[in-house]
């Protein structure tokens, strides 16, 4: 169990938590779904079942389990449909507009700063990819 947390005005707050299930997915436990309290009664009742028993819940098979390659294609595909809608919009702007105008070179900043989001959330995310199957593997090796 993995609580995900953040720090509001110099407390440490949880605002959820992640299980990794015996078959490789992942279930996630937000705020929103059960409120502040049940997050935190969650994770401190889970802790308390688990401090006996210490045992790995997980086989160790060397791969990382499903939801490690789902999340990496869901944000690339985020990623790439946004960079295909800037570059649809320059398109637009420059085939139908004057590109002196003012609105044409705005929409160019917003084009250019829109596409090194994209990019930067679609290489993000493969890099988190490759340090989450890291982890598993090391897992079979120790």
């Amino acid at each position: 169990m993995v609580p995900g947390t953040s720090l509001i005005d110099g407390r440490e707050h949880v605002y959820s938590v992640s299980v990794e299930l015996r078959d490789g997915e992942r279930l996630v436990v937000r705020e929103g779904d059960v409120g502040t309290r049940g997050v935190e009664v969650l994770l401190a009742e889970w802790s308390a079942s688990n401090e006996g028993s210490r045992r790995k819940l997980t086989q160790s098979t060397g791969h990382a389990p499903p939801w490690v390659g789902r999340e990496w294609r869901v944000e690339a595909v985020i990623g790439l449909l946004l960079l295909a809608i800037l570059l649809l919009e320059a398109l637009l702007v420059f085939s139908t507009a004057n590109p002196d105008a003012v609105g044409a070179t705005a929409i160019t900043g917003v084009v250019a700063l829109g596409s090194a989001f994209a990019i930067g959330l679609v290489v993000s995310a493969r890099s988190r990819k490759r340090r989450n199957e890291g982890v598993y593997e090391g897992r079979l090796k120790s």
